[in-house]
C-alpha cells in the first residue's frame, strides 16, 4: 500500500480549481449530465394521504348533466384510441424509443467527452503546462469511445457477479429445499454472502472506475486492459482510495450543503418579502413579483450548479493527483 499525503493533494487540487476558472464548465457540463456526485430526487406525492376526503365521502349523486358530458368525453377519447391502428402504435412506440436511446446515447458521449478532457486538463495543470479550453477538449475526442466502452464493460462486469452470486444461491436453495433446517441456514447464509458479494464488489469497482478512466485517458490504455489494470489498482490500493473518498465526499457535502443553505436564505428572504403582501391580502402577486421570484428561483439553480461544478473539478483534481502518485509508487517499488 503507498504513502498518500492527502493534505498536500487537497491543497494542490484547490489551488489548480481556484487558478484555472475556465476548467469549471468541464465541471458544469458534468453536473448537468450526471459525471458529478449530483443526485437529485423530485418530491413524493401521495394521492391517498394527499386528500382528506375518500371515495365513500364524495357525494354519492352526480348531476345528470355533469355524468352525461364526462360519459360523452370518455367515449370519444375511447371512440379515438380504438381507431388509431396498430401499425400507428408500434411507430410511436419505435419513434419514442429511438427517441429514449437516442437521448441516453448522446448524454452518454457528452459526459464521457467532459470526463476526458477535464482529466487531461488538469493533468496538464498539474505539470504547470499551458492548457487551452480548445486544446483539451480536441485531445478528448479519441477518448471518448473508449470511456463509453470502459463503462459499459464495467456494468455488464458486475451485473454477471450480481447474477452469478445470485444463481448460487437459487441452486442451493433447491438443494436444501426438502431439509427445513438445512433450507433455512442456507438461505441466511446466501443473503449474507450475496450481500457483501455485491457491496465488496461495487466498492472495488468504483475504486477500479477512478483509476481505469485515468488509465485510458491519460496511459492510453484500451478498455479491456484499463479494467484489468484498474480492477488490479482499486483492489490493492483499496483503502488510500476509500480515504480519497471519504474526504472528497466530507468536503462536497459539507461546502455545497452550507453553501446551498446560505444562498437559499440569503435569495428566500428577498422572495418572503415579494410574495408576503399578496398572503396578507390573500391577493394573486402583480407581474412584477412574479417576475421577480422568478428571477430568484432561476438564480437559486444558476448558483447551485456552479458549486457543483467547482466541486466536481476539485474532486477530479484530487483523484488525478492520487492517481499520479499511486502510479509513481509502484513503478519506484518495481
Amino acid at each position: 500500500m503507498v504513502d498518500i499525503d492527502y493534505g498536500a493533494i487537497v491543497k494542490k487540487s484547490w489551488a489548480i480549481t481556484k487558478r484555472q476558472k475556465w476548467l469549471w464548465i468541464y465541471g458544469l457540463v458534468l453536473a448537468v449530465f450526471g459525471g458529478s456526485g449530483g443526485g437529485g430526487g423530485g418530491s413524493n406525492f401521495n394521492l391517498s394521504s394527499g386528500s382528506s376526503k375518500t371515495i365513500k365521502e364524495l357525494p354519492k349523486e352526480v348531476p345528470k348533466q355533469m355524468a352525461q358530458v364526462l360519459g360523452e368525453t370518455t367515449n370519444l377519447i375511447t371512440q379515438w384510441f380504438a381507431h388509431i391502428p396498430p401499425a400507428t402504435w408500434i411507430t410511436v412506440i419505435l419513434v419514442l424509443a429511438a427517441v429514449v436511446l437516442l437521448g441516453i446515447f448522446s448524454a452518454m458521449v457528452i459526459r464521457s467527452w467532459a470526463k476526458a478532457a477535464l482529466i487531461t486538463a488538469l493533468s496538464h495543470a498539474n505539470e504547470t503546462e499551458v492548457v487551452t479550453l480548445s486544446q483539451s477538449s480536441r485531445s478528448s475526442m479519441q477518448k471518448i469511445l473508449p470511456l463509453i466502452l470502459f463503462g459499459i464493460l464495467a456494468g455488464l462486469l458486475i451485473l454477471g457477479i450480481m447474477i452469478g452470486s445470485t444463481t448460487v444461491a437459487g441452486l442451493g436453495y433447491l438443494l436444501f429445499m426438502r431439509t427445513p433446517i438445512l433450507k433455512i441456514i442456507w438461505i441466511i447464509l446466501a443473503v449474507i454472502a450475496v450481500f457483501l458479494t455485491v457491496i465488496c464488489t461495487a466498492a472495488i469497482m468504483a475504486a477500479g472506475t477512478v483509476y481505469g478512466e485515468r488509465l485510458i485517458v491519460l496511459e492510453n490504455m484500451s478498455p479491456i486492459a484499463a479494467l484489468k489494470r484498474g480492477f488490479g489498482l482499486g483492489k490493492n490500493q483499496f483503502i488510500p482510495t476509500l480515504v480519497m473518498g471519504i474526504i472528497n465526499s466530507a468536503i462536497s457535502c459539507s461546502v455545497g450543503c452550507l453553501s446551498l443553505v446560505g444562498i437559499a436564505l440569503i435569495l428566500g428572504i428577498p422572495g418572503f418579502i415579494l410574495v408576503l403582501p399578496s398572503i396578507m391580502n390573500r391577493q394573486f402577486p402583480p407581474l412584477f413579483n412574479i417576475f421577480g421570484l422568478g428571477t430568484l428561483v432561476i438564480l437559486y439553480f444558476y448558483i447551485n450548479y456552479l458549486i457543483t461544478a467547482i466541486l466536481t473539478v476539485f474532486t477530479y483534481s484530487n483523484w488525478n493527483l492520487l492517481f499520479k502518485e499511486v502510479i509513481r509508487q509502484e513503478k519506484n517499488e518495481k
